[in-house]
């Protein structure tokens, strides 16, 4: 027999499951993939802006194509790679066409796409993808090691849990809040470990089902209640960590032809976007949630809000989502975060430079000017108190700060169309 077989096995039915999963959350956050104008788009790169949309449909086309290739065919055959090369380059462009669809899972699924389709044989496939998988748990724990998460996300998350059970958890002393808290971080960092550790991986994979269990008990509707994306992508861990990692018996079809034959270089290129995507969250500049800054409290907090005067002059898709006047003043708070879950079912981009193009997109939207808007932003915490340093823009102290980025923060053509009618 083989002795790719067990990977290939394992593969195969990780293939199929990545598959499903991407296709479900694909429907749920349906809009968000489509050349909507509920919600401003803002590409990756300038010349983006001028895209039609037929090249998003295009691009979701290929992608469910991609998806069903890479689910129905053997892995190392090339209609599998084919399929998954092609899922992955639709996420790319569908990428370049709006940032907010970087969610971490449509960017997990590109690099696996990647792996699947270049590494030469299937056990290098389960090798970069295990790597792959540990990391998100790392940085995933490494986000949430400081006093902001303990003492605010990790709150959220610890509420949520004691709420599904039916406990108050604000009835609890604040010591034992703050270390419950820290549970979440430190567990992810021991099954992290323990799945890149023969030895411990059957522990790890069962820790990390009772985690994701947790998660979804937390989060779902007995707790607080998130969107679906968020409860699927939880579910697809539930589902691909046993499939990755469990160990397997040396059983299963033999490797293809086709498959033993390919030369070494395709395993080089999947390794280095292994590397990179292991290697690029080390770096200050990267993007948060690429980071696989999950649930954490290191994004900057962007609060946008408008004078009461001009609120009316905003689209009407995003007038449900003004608040009332605040006590005393003359300014209506705008929730950027409810804007999102409400129209796309998905959280808002969380990085600081998307955010203050939605504020910039809305002003221009709205053709204010002058003192009718200011956005606040409440910068990345420090790690040991937990303190942050607060910035207010006025409209043209944030159409200045927009100029200042490297990557693009104007909107597509498609918002400004349908917010112009």
């Amino acid at each position: 027999m083989n002795d790719d077989a067990p990977s290939l096995l394992r593969l195969r039915r990780l293939c199929r499951a990545t598959a499903l999963f991407a296709l479900l959350l694909l429907g749920v956050t349906w809009r968000l993939w489509t050349p909507q104008s509920v919600f401003p788009q803002i590409p990756l790169l300038p010349f983006a802006c001028a895209l039609p949309g037929g090249v998003d449909w295009g691009a979701l086309v290929l992608l469910g194509a991609g998806l069903l290739g890479g689910a129905i065919f053997t892995p190392g055959q090339r209609l599998n790679r084919t399929g998954w090369l092609t899922a992955s380059a639709a996420l790319g462009v569908l990428f370049l066409g709006d940032q907010h669809r970087l969610q971490p899972w449509a960017y997990q699924f590109a690099l696996m796409g990647l792996i699947i389709a270049f590494a030469d044989r299937p056990r290098w496939s389960v090798v970069m993808l295990q790597l792959l998988f540990a990391s998100i748990y790392v940085y995933s724990a490494l986000s949430k090691l400081d006093a902001a998460f303990f003492h605010s996300h990790g709150q959220l998350l610890l509420g949520g849990l004691a709420g599904a059970v039916g406990l108050d958890a604000n009835l609890w002393p604040e010591q034992v809040r703050t270390v419950i808290a820290g549970a979440f971080p430190v567990g992810e960092l021991v099954i992290a470990v323990g799945l890149l550790r023969p030895r411990l991986r059957k522990s790890a994979v069962v820790a990390a089902i009772v985690m994701h269990l947790i998660l979804l008990l937390t989060l779902g509707p007995l707790g607080l209640d998130h969107e679906w994306g968020v409860l699927l992508w939880n579910g697809y861990f539930l589902t691909a960590v046993p499939l990755l990692f469990w160990p397997m018996r040396a059983e299963g079809p033999e490797a293809t032809a086709e498959e033993s034959g390919r030369r070494a270089r395709g395993t080089s290129i999947a390794a280095m976007v292994t590397a990179a995507a292991i290697l690029l969250p080390l770096m200050p500049w990267y993007d948060h949630w690429l980071s696989w800054s999950l649930y954490s409290s290191r994004p900057a907090v962007v609060t946008v809000q408008v004078r009461e005067d001009v609120a009316e002059r905003l689209p009407a898709v995003v007038q449900p989502y003004i608040g009332p006047t605040e006590p005393l003043t003359e300014w209506r708070p705008v929730s950027l975060d409810a804007w999102s879950f409400g129209e796309l079912g998905c959280p808002v981009y969380p990085q600081l430079r998307f955010r203050l193009a939605i504020a910039g997109a809305l002003a221009e939207a709205g053709g204010l000017e002058g003192d009718t808007m200011r956005v606040g932003v409440r910068l990345p915490p420090d790690r040991e108190s937990g303190a942050r340093r607060s910035i207010r823009y006025s409209l043209s102290g944030l159409q200045e700060r927009l100029r200042e980025f490297q990557v693009n923060t104007a909107p597509r053509a498609t918002w400004r169309e349908g917010a112009a009618e």
